[in-house]
């Protein structure tokens, strides 16, 4: 990297730093921490003296500058080549690792390394190919892990952006996209929805997620906490009520049915084995024998 003098009037945000973070103001504690102590970590720009690393540094110096510290006007400035926009893209997130970032602005990450992620990912699936003898017991295998592929890009995108794993960076992702859209409309009371939506996000996923698989935006309080109770409100009162003989999650039940003479060998031999596989299925199977033969009950977890 070169270092360079810029006067601060020719410096901007590059547009994917922009569009990650979404800084538009200064910062009150940076901008009296510069005030006090100088600015001790040098901006890094691109070769368009684009900021790539210190946009909030450069927020809280403009807004310095404003107040009348003419001395920030003229900066000293690492200006680094980047040879493709995945590069830079890259630089910018790593740049960030170590400030706090809200869930909206960890999922924007990894919206913009999610392609390059899913190549390494599909690169590292191959290598470990490479060496395999193509035989016909290799086909299962390899059939899941292509299967799978989309999971394990998910899980490496979480990873990178900080998020507990693949499946609440897609549900985040869903509720952020639905986000998006309300924001973007022109009606005002949207864009109202758009920032209690995230809100809701931040403080419970899984009602944010009802929100956007119900399209039930009505439930969307002026709190996040009252919109949180309002979903649950809501959960309660749609909670299906089944009488005898009747059944929820048809594919669950499809499922158990069409195996369920597996299910009773692995009942008969395999008590343990069996106790594991309802866990897995969310629910319980009852079986009692008596003198008229085998009678099964199926007991639902509804949530």
């Amino acid at each position: 990297m070169d270092t360079i003098k810029i006067s601060i009037y020719d410096l901007q945000i590059h547009p994917e730093n922009e569009r990650i973070y979404g800084e538009t103001e200064a910062d009150r504690e940076l901008v009296d921490s510069i005030k006090e102590n100088g600015l001790l970590s040098r901006i890094v720009v691109d070769q368009k003296n684009q900021i790539v690393s210190g946009a909030r540094r450069y927020l809280a110096l403009s807004y310095l500058v404003d107040d009348g510290m003419t001395e920030f006007e003229t900066l000293e400035v690492f200006q680094k080549p980047f040879n493709d926009d995945n590069e830079l893209v890259t630089f910018i997130i790593e740049s960030n690792l170590s400030r706090e970032k809200t869930w909206v602005q960890k999922v924007r990450e990894g919206w913009a390394i999610h392609d390059s992620v899913k190549k390494q990912a599909r690169y590292d699936q191959f290598k470990s190919l490479i060496n395999v003898e193509i035989v016909p017991e290799n086909f299962p295998e390899q059939d899941k892990e292509g299967k799978n592929d989309a999971g394990e890009t998910l899980d490496r995108v979480a990873r990178r952006v900080g998020l507990p794993n693949g499946k609440a960076y897609h549900k985040y992702s869903k509720v952020l996209k639905a986000a998006d859209g309300l924001q973007h409309d022109e009606n005002p009371d949207n864009k109202a929805m758009a920032q209690k939506l995230r809100e809701l996000a931040g403080l419970s996923l899984s009602a944010a997620e009802t929100v956007v698989e119900k399209q039930k935006f009505d439930l969307l309080e002026e709190t996040p906490d009252a919109s949180k109770k309002a979903v649950g409100e809501f959960k309660k009162s749609n909670k299906p009520t089944l009488s005898a003989g009747q059944f929820s999650k048809g594919t669950w039940l499809k499922k158990v049915t069409d195996q369920l003479k597996e299910v009773l060998e692995v009942f008969r031999n395999q008590r343990q084995t069996f106790d594991s596989l309802c866990d897995e299925m969310d629910g319980d199977l009852i079986i009692d024998a008596d003198d008229n033969g085998v009678r099964v009950t199926l007991e639902l977890k509804l949530s």
